[in-house]
């Protein structure tokens, strides 16, 4: 019907606007004009005194009641009639589409329904058949075709999730009374993606299943990245901007996360949640995700750039180690490699030559470390390492630097400053740094084996000169 939907909506319209015209015409047309006249028989009393028609005998209450428009109601009755009429014709190919299911509020479509429970078991039962065997992913066969089937059948699962309104009913399962057990629960729960937007009737049923937070919840919570997204997108959206525990809004991020690929309007609630909740937990999953779900889209980058600025360590160290991973190509479930653009591996780079002034060792260390991986794109952030070097005060993450400086522009770049360390007061520090010395010694390049091998010997020389004079 969708080639013949114009046709309706102007054949709607067009009698709809004539109704409105004979509504207006009916209703305002005959108007006093100065006339007085009687508001029950519309006596023409211009030339009689007083406020009593001499007609019919009624007497108005006040003068102004005599110059009221005379109405038509038979006519603006069959104006309403046309204007419900063209409504109805213009409304045609949304109710053949089914889209009007979108429209009625799901407790009022639970309502109604309730009213045909057994018609609905039996709808359900005969489409699903008799299961020996559950596994994830079953659904209920595609030949049902019709959308009023369809309805019932959601509204069978929303009975079998639990919905209240059933009554207390206790569910059948091929002809034996069973409670409410886990595989009932899951079998319907897996069976809804198969009915497209008329999943929307058991959307009420699926919010009280996520008021505790238990394992079936999160089996109900993640369902909802496969319901048709007319469906599943504002239960997403409830769940991780609305529920006040923590662990239920992260689950709503992981939701998010695997339908966005699809419903690329959930880009405004994983930033949200990233940014303005309350929960450190949740925001580092939600930058955590971001990797996967949106690499190297414009939003996530703001994300990103502001989450290294974020409160807690922990969500600044995730921040970090997201760009790392954007910056080095990530796979997709279902999609090609996606290789950063030139202008986003700048921009990481960027962002990550910021975060070696964070508060952290750790962070300090991670960011240093994903720059060194990055290569010429962080080239011009080496001057950058060298400086967060000179002013380090922890010696495991000046030892870190070090080495990423050496990555980043070679290792002769390294030698002076790991030198430096084995001065270090901390032994375990000492210790690395001759450790990746010898290592150099012994395996790497001619010109840097014979550099480690300089900077050892005079080390050792200084270390036996020191022990046998003693400290002054």
């Amino acid at each position: 019907m969708a080639g013949w939907d114009w046709a309706f909506w102007a054949a709607g319209g067009a009698v709809g606007v004539v109704g409105l015209l004979l509504c207006a015409w009916a209703l305002l047309r005959d108007r006093a004009r100065g006339r007085r006249r009687c508001p029950r028989c519309w006596y023409d009393m211009s030339a009689v005194p007083g406020m009593k028609c001499p007609e019919c005998g009624r007497e108005a209450r006040t003068e102004k009641a005599l110059f009221r428009t005379k109405p038509r109601w038979r006519r603006a009755g069959l104006g309403m009639v046309l204007v419900v009429l063209g409504g109805g014709t213009a409304v045609v190919p949304t109710v053949a589409s089914g889209v009007w299911v979108l429209w009625v509020p799901p407790r009022v479509l639970n309502y109604g329904l309730s009213f045909f429970d057994g018609q609905a078991r039996r709808e359900y039962e005969l489409a699903v058949g008799p299961r020996t065997t559950w596994s994830p992913g079953l659904a209920i066969p595609s030949g049902v075709r019709s959308q009023w089937q369809r309805l019932l059948m959601a509204r069978r699962c929303a009975v079998l999730l639990g919905d209240t309104s059933t009554k207390g009913e206790v569910p059948e399962r091929g002809g034996s009374d069973k409670p409410l057990t886990w595989e009932v629960r899951e079998e319907a729960l897996y069976d809804l993606p198969a009915l497209g937007r008329e999943a929307r009737v058991a959307a009420p049923a699926l919010m009280r299943c996520t008021r505790h937070n238990d394992a079936f919840c999160g089996e109900v919570i993640g369902s909802f990245a496969y319901l048709h997204p007319s469906v599943g997108t504002p239960l997403i959206r409830r769940v991780t901007m609305k529920s006040p525990d923590p662990s239920i809004r992260s689950l709503g991020l992981s939701a998010a996360a695997d339908a966005f690929p699809r419903v690329r309007s959930l880009a405004g609630t994983i930033e949200a949640a990233a940014l303005s909740d309350n929960d450190a937990t949740v925001r580092n999953q939600a930058v955590e995700n971001l990797p996967l779900t949106a690499p190297g889209e414009r939003w996530s980058m703001r994300v990103l750039e502001r989450s290294l600025g974020d409160d807690v360590a922990r969500v600044r160290l995730t921040a970090v180690q997201s760009l790392s991973i954007i910056s080095k190509g990530v796979s997709r479930s279902g999609m090609a490699r996606w290789v950063p653009p030139p202008e986003t591996s700048r921009d990481i780079a960027r962002l990550l030559a910021l975060s070696l002034h964070d508060q952290s060792p750790i962070v300090r260390r991670v960011t240093a470390t994903a720059l060194a991986m990055m290569g010429d794109p962080a080239l011009p952030y080496g001057d950058d390492m060298l400086r967060a070097y000179q002013r380090e005060r922890d010696g495991e993450t000046q030892m870190v630097l070090a080495i990423s400086l050496g990555r980043l522009k070679g290792m002769e770049a390294a030698l002076p400053l790991v030198a430096q360390l084995l001065h270090s007061s901390d032994e375990s520090v000492s210790s690395a740094a001759r450790s990746w010395l010898r290592r150099q010694m012994e395996h790497g390049p001619e010109e840097l084996s014979r550099g480690a091998r300089t900077i050892l010997e005079s080390a050792d020389k200084d270390g036996a000169t020191l022990e046998r004079n003693g400290p002054r």
